[in-house]
This record gives C-alpha cells, structure tokens and sequence, in this order.
C-alpha cells in the first residue's frame, strides 16, 4: 500500500521530470500547462494500492504523448509493449468503425520480431481479450503471451506466441534492452544504419558496433 507522503514523493519526481527533461519530439513546443493542470489532480490524499497508483500515473503520462514515456516499479509491474517486446503501436481506424492497435517500428531479433511480428499488422487480442485503444496492451517481464494478429495484405488472423525473456537492462527500469543498432545494404551503392538505442556507461560496446556496421557498409557510397 502507498502511503500519502511516499506518494507524494514520487509524483514530485516525476513532475520535476517532465518539465525540466521531457521532450516530444512530434510536438517540441507542447505546452505543459493544462498537463500540469491534470497530473496535479492525481494527488488525491488518499492511501491507494501499488496497482490503482501505477494505473493512475500511467494515464496521465499517457496525455503527454510521447512514445517512449512511462511508469515502472521496481519489481512485478506490467509494462509496455516498445519496453517488453521491442515494438511500438499506432492507433488506426479499422473499416468497422472501431480503432485499433498496428504495429510500427518492430526491432530486429527482439521479442516481438522473433514471434513473426512485423510492422503493419494489427493487434486484436491479447491472450484471448480484446484489445483495442485507449486500454495499451501490457507485458511482464519472463512472461509469455498469446497475441492474435491480423496479417496483411488481406488481413488474416493469426495467433502469435510472444516471449518476453527474464532479462532485464543494466541499471535502467524493468525492460527488455533493444538491439543498439541493425544495417544492412538497402540496394547496390547504399548501406542503411538504424540506432536504437545507447547502451552502456561509457558507450564503448555502442561505439565497437559502430565502427564494425561503418567498415561492413564501407563499399556503398551512401549510408543513410
């Protein structure tokens, strides 16, 4: 149970977060204003369960709209889908007049990519439950989880079996840690490069796999 000062101190944290080192990348002039408004309703002096609480703080950072901006406790907490399974969902329209979840950027050899997932299609459910926007599908660490898919191009479903492996990221929250970076030759004359993220305290494992892509993609003339 969450005690009235120790949740305080943590939404203090996270708000001194957001409006000194939160950036949005589709939007870098958001205004934090009516945001602030909202997260400050959440200090409701109240003693809540760890998961109410979570549930709560995850929702209005939610309302920042950024990606990769969420919540963790330090163990057992559920958590997002680019952090658990390396990929990311878009809200779409489906033809029945309903939204739905597609997947987007999918990380080579993570989780997600080594179940048959790939960008474009669409998530329906989640180890048999509907699952649709605004509720985000969730993953805990270790865990296995049986996702159906509509596959394109004629959309046909398809059960998946994703793992989200018992490994988590040194000395960051609870998460699987992505690949750094895949390239590959797009085309003759040009190499592609895509980072993912940078891992390491001092960047060397980062800058050795660097140096290998660049000297693999040294013959063609462009690396994009």
């Amino acid at each position: 149970m969450f005690k009235t000062d120790q949740r305080q101190q943590v939404l203090n944290k996270i708000r001194e977060l957001v409006v000194t080192r939160h950036i949005n990348a589709s939007n870098p002039d958001q205004d934090y204003q009516s945001w602030l408004n909202e997260f400050e309703a959440v200090r409701r002096p109240a003693d809540l369960t760890e998961e109410v609480f979570e549930k709560q703080v995850l929702a209005v950072l939610s309302n920042l709209k950024s990606s990769h901006t969420t919540f963790f406790r330090a163990t057992g907490s559920a958590i997002p889908s680019q952090y658990a399974i390396n990929a990311t969902l878009q809200q779409v329209d489906w033809p029945d007049g309903t939204d739905r979840w597609m997947f987007c950027d999918v990380v080579e050899d993570g989780p997600a990519h080594q179940a048959g997932i790939r960008p474009g299609q669409l998530l329906f459910k989640q180890a048999g439950v509907d699952m649709r926007p605004p509720s985000n599908p969730m993953f805990r660490i270790g865990e296995s989880y049986v996702l159906s898919v509509m596959i394109p191009p004629k959309y046909t479903e398809q059960e998946l079996i994703v793992h989200v492996p018992n490994r988590s990221a040194k000395d960051r929250p609870p998460m699987v840690e992505p690949k750094s970076l895949i390239y590959s030759v797009l085309k003759p004359g040009t190499g592609y490069i895509r980072v993912h993220t940078f891992p390491g305290a001092n960047g060397s494992a980062f800058a050795l796999s660097l140096d290998r892509a660049i000297k693999d993609l040294s013959h063609p003339a462009l690396i994009a």
